[in-house]
């Protein structure tokens, strides 16, 4: 499916959950026809609202753009979740009706009719929905993995890694996301940082402001980036050119040695494939990895390539944002079978899959968590069987 389908597509979807809406609200509201027009313009208005925002971006509108987008996000989501709140209570409002559990129909109509209790329940519903997905997204989690292993060099015991992913930076997602990143940063002090993908979107609000804080963010053994999918959406230079300004050192299919104990390795997105740019593989990648250090391998996608495991301690990726909002969530695990956290996938490999550090498209999420995740590297020694 090519991006103008998808594009295509969603504003179909939306457009029919506006006639929905609609449709719910004209037998509980009643306008003349002039306000009627009104209201469907406002609403189509609201359908292209990020389009319009990335329209009034380009333009030097950046307050415009920022406003129509979150407003054009804000309502579809706010139509997705009265949809899916509105045939619930359809449901329980006529098996109600049916058992009695309301009493009789008489009672009903003094208080509007079950179609009005059931129109202003699933609008209470929704917009308390919206608002609780609204904070979930800004409530930036730290979450702290220790990563006890034979394989960590006592030389690495105790060293810190940040794990940032899915930030994209866009126009609703900007210079007080990267404040607040940058504060846990402060805060936390890691030896190392790293981002595993989308960093960034298209049509980003004031990128050398928000390149500055990330630039200033510490790191005593440097920050390192790879390339997820929206970096090629966005324009492959550009994000190319940002994520370098922002002080992190990008590996396309390169190994770097960290403190003469730990080699991280860096893959770009397979999706570098299908802009005509070579890609180095994993196992190819893999094979420059200094022998008798802790691998880590950073790769945007949560795939794991059987041919490295022997050879990957660690693997740290993300792009699943543990499905965003709930119930996607259940979908993204039938794609992804590492959809969020650690993985043991032997004595001495894991994988780890962040849920993302920031949203994709609409500024919410539900049930889902945004975090920035602390490693913390432990030498174990290993212990001889018994004879």
């Amino acid at each position: 499916m090519s991006f103008a389908t998808l594009v295509l597509s969603v504003v179909v979807a939306l457009a029919c959950l506006n006639v929905y809406f609609l449709t719910a609200a004209r037998h509980i509201i009643h306008v003349g026809p002039v306000v009627a027009v009104c209201l469907w313009l406002i609403l189509f208005l609201l359908i292209l609202g990020p389009g319009i925002g990335a329209w009034l971006g380009k333009h030097g509108m950046p307050i415009l753009a920022r406003t129509m987008t979150f407003a054009g996000y804000s309502w579809s989501m706010f139509v997705l979740l009265f949809f899916a709140t509105h045939i619930v209570f359809r449901i329980v409002g006529h098996a109600g009706q049916k058992l009695q559990f309301f009493g009789p129909a008489e009672a009903l109509t003094q208080v509007g009719g079950m179609t009005t209790i059931v129109f202003i329940a699933a609008c209470i519903t929704a917009g308390g929905m919206l608002l609780y997905a609204r904070h979930q997204a800004l409530a930036l989690n730290v979450k702290r993995v220790n990563i006890v292993s034979p394989a960590v060099p006592a030389e690495a015991d105790g060293t810190v890694i940040a794990q940032i992913s899915d930030v994209h930076f866009s126009a609703t997602t900007g210079t007080e996301t990267a404040k607040t990143i940058a504060n846990i940063m402060g805060v936390e002090k890691p030896d190392i940082i790293v981002s595993t993908g989308d960093l960034l979107d298209r049509d980003m609000d004031d990128p050398y402001a928000i390149e500055e804080i990330l630039k200033a963010m510490p790191a005593r053994l440097g920050k390192y980036a790879v390339t997820g999918n929206h970096e090629f959406y966005s324009g492959i230079n550009e994000a190319l050119r940002f994520t370098k300004a922002a002080g992190f050192t990008l590996l396309h299919g390169d190994a770097v040695d960290v403190g003469n104990a730990i080699t991280l390795i860096g893959v770009d997105d397979i999706m570098a494939g299908h802009f005509g740019l070579d890609r180095t593989t994993d196992a190819q990648a893999v094979a420059k990895a200094t022998l008798g250090t802790f691998t880590i391998l950073l790769k945007h996608r949560p795939d794991v390539s059987p041919s490295v495991l022997e050879s990957v301690h660690l693997q740290l990726s993300g792009h699943t944002h543990n499905g965003q909002f709930y119930p996607f969530t259940l979908l993204v695990k039938r794609l992804f079978p590492y959809t969020a956290g650690l993985y043991q996938l032997d004595e001495d490999s894991a994988v780890y899959t962040s849920q993302g550090t920031g949203t994709w498209g609409p500024p919410f999420r539900f049930l889902t968590e945004p975090e920035i995740t602390i490693f913390t590297l432990h030498h174990q020694a290993k212990t001889n069987a018994p004879v």
